[in-house]
């Protein structure tokens, strides 16, 4: 009787065994790293299936699920299959995730969990031969493995290959072992229900605006201060990312001029603290990205039902960033330089480039931030892990950004006189930008620059930075001014149709050509995109063969000369009255 009760003690002391692995499994797999931590919570379930012996086979159904978010933790210590009620109660938009498949290894060494998780894909194919895939789970997330009898014994399962929308594989990867016993001790399971589940998120979306919300394009003086908005969504997962950086390569027509504010929302990050900024000359690109401490600031200050509001780049171009749905907003300062082809669209992209840490086994588990944490070693938690390193397929950048245009223009003249074939040198007009502007145009070096060639031919006079722009026509009665700003409207990248698109100047004549009357009016005139370059958008350089606009004089009016009889008359004239001067003087003697 003795032995009989020493067997029957070994025996329930294995089912104990058994049933304290299940308990920690099945819990671990349901259990999301919560948000806040909530206790434990009875839910529906279908009743587990059992034999009174060690089944022939055990059947292991993985249901794979995603969630913007999780929320409770669920115990199921029998491998009940949940009901869907049950599963909604997780967290945030759960559903079943399509797509995954699964990798399971037999472990025959006593290896501990922390050195299994250590170990990559590849390492554990070449030391536990027996292993195997299960098929890709369909779209109720449902894949599944079976062990046999024979082959009984402790297993561990990754997740091999998933969306790489997906990140924050709860209780992947996880050991199991078989037989498992019930939790009553009233037999075994012949078939368990897992839920390893997912945060998904999708892609970050970029966005580019030109000095405000919703503006796709605009135009400058060259030589002036452009800011350029990159823009980007924060994905609900932004927890598990390990990289997100801007990428802006610029035309050689732009010059890269810094970094400005970089927020996300109404608060403002902190450089080589939060993000850090590459720029390089020889690729002309410059690479924001946001640090690890960056990334983890955006978690912890951006609640999770705050992120991803804008879900496509037509919602992102017109939103404003608040703190209630914010995004990130890189100011990249720039300006149009002496290389521009006046009136051509000088176009602007940006791409995000991240890492998600989604998809591959190996990579780091992280919860989201504020979401509690219960302490290793609670029932239905499995242990830490030191994070592992990211996995070695990175998702490809994000296709680039719909364009934004910046312009510039320019505009042509010629003095002539009354004749139209009488070209004129030597007059010399202020540039004004209004027509009741006091103060003339002052140059700058950006406008020095474009203009350089039309300095050195001699048609601006004391060309110098921050004294007044004074043109003056050359010989030919040729004078011109580049890099003037306009403001393009219509299409976003072609030609303005007539009457829009266009800013007006005036000139002020200040000098005369020699013979010719100085004009009193000020001269409008008109910069758009085809009044220097008729056909900007398909030359390379500026070519300047729009048609000048004449700025005619008058003649200075001649003194009266009219000669003959005219003449005789005035002289007489003046004789006669010189003559009775002199006879008066001579009266007035006399009787003195």
């Amino acid at each position: 009787m003795i032995k009989r009760k020493r067997r029957f003690n070994v025996k329930k002391q294995k089912q104990l065994i058994h049933l304290g692995v299940l308990a920690v499994l099945l819990g671990g797999v349901v259990a999301p790293l919560a948000q806040p931590f909530s206790p434990v919570t009875s839910v529906a379930a279908e009743g587990p299936i059992t034999t009174k012996e060690i089944p022939a086979t055990t059947k292991i159904n993985i249901y794979k699920l995603r969630a913007d978010s999780y929320s409770k933790l669920i115990e199921n210590r029998d491998g009940q299959k949940l009901s869907a009620e049950a599963l909604k109660e997780l967290g945030t938009n759960v559903t079943p995730l399509k797509g995954v498949t699964f990798k399971w290894y037999k472990i025959t060494d006593g290896a501990t969990d922390d050195m299994l998780r250590k170990m990559t894909k590849e390492e554990l194919d070449v030391k536990y031969t027996k292993n195997g895939s299960t098929g890709v789970t369909d779209s109720e997330g449902l894949t599944s493995f079976s062990v046999s009898k024979e082959d009984n014994g402790t297993y561990w399962v990754i997740e091999e290959s998933a969306p790489a929308t997906v990140s924050s594989a709860y209780a992947v990867p996880f050991r199991i072992s078989f037989p498992m016993g019930t939790s009553d001790g009233s037999g075994y399971l012949s078939e368990v229900n897992v839920y390893p589940k997912n945060v998904e998120s999708s892609f970050p979306v970029p966005d580019k605006d030109v000095e405000s919300v919703g503006q796709n394009e605009g135009s400058y003086n060259i030589g002036d201060a452009i800011n350029f908005h990159l823009k980007g969504t924060i994905p609900k997962n932004i927890h598990n990312y390990s990289k997100y950086q801007f990428d802006d390569t610029l035309d050689p027509q732009l010059d890269y001029e810094g970094i400005g504010d970089v927020k996300v929302g109404t608060k403002i990050l902190t450089v080589n603290e939060h993000y850090t900024v590459d720029w390089s000359a020889d690729t002309r690109t410059v690479k924001v990205s946001l640090t690890e401490a960056g990334l983890k600031w955006v978690s912890d200050n951006v609640p999770v039902a705050n992120r991803g509001q804008q879900q496509d780049n037509a919602a992102l171009d017109k939103a404003e960033n608040t703190d209630a749905a914010p995004y990130i907003d890189v100011t990249l300062k720039a300006k149009i330089n002496d290389k521009a082809v006046l009136g051509k669209p000088i176009a602007n992209k940006t791409q995000i480039e991240f890492n998600n840490r989604g998809g591959n086994h190996g990579e780091e588990l992280t919860p989201p931030p504020g979401e509690d944490t219960p302490p290793p070693g609670t029932p239905g938690v499995p242990p830490t892990t030191p994070p592992a390193p990211p996995g070695e397929d990175t998702p490809p950048p994000t296709p680039p950004t719909p364009p934004v245009y910046v312009y510039t223009g320019g505009k042509k003249f010629v003095k002539v006189g009354e004749k139209e074939t009488d070209k004129l040198a030597g007059a010399e007009f202020k540039l004004y930008d209004n027509k009741e502007a006091v103060e003339a145009m002052k140059w700058t070096a950006g406008l020095l620059a474009a203009n350089k060639d039309a300095i050195a031919t001699g048609k601006f006079v004391n060309a110098t930075e921050g004294k007044e722009i004074i043109l003056k026509s050359a010989t030919d009665g040729s004078f011109e001014i580049k890099g003037l700003k306009y403001d393009p409207i219509g299409t976003t990248g072609e030609l303005a149709t007539a009457g829009n698109g266009s800013k007006k100047y005036y000139l002020q004549e200040i000098k005369a050509p020699a013979g010719y009357v100085v004009l009193a009016d000020r001269i409008e005139f008109e910069v758009n995109q085809t009044s220097y370059n008729k056909t900007p958008t398909t030359i390379e350089s500026n070519t300047g063969d729009a048609d000048p606009q004449n700025v005619k004089n008058n003649k200075r009016p001649n003194i009266p000369h009219t000669g003959g009889i005219g003449t005789i008359i005035f002289v007489v004239s003046g004789l006669a009255l010189m003559g009775l001067a002199l006879f008066g003087l001579k009266k007035d003697k006399k009787h003195s």
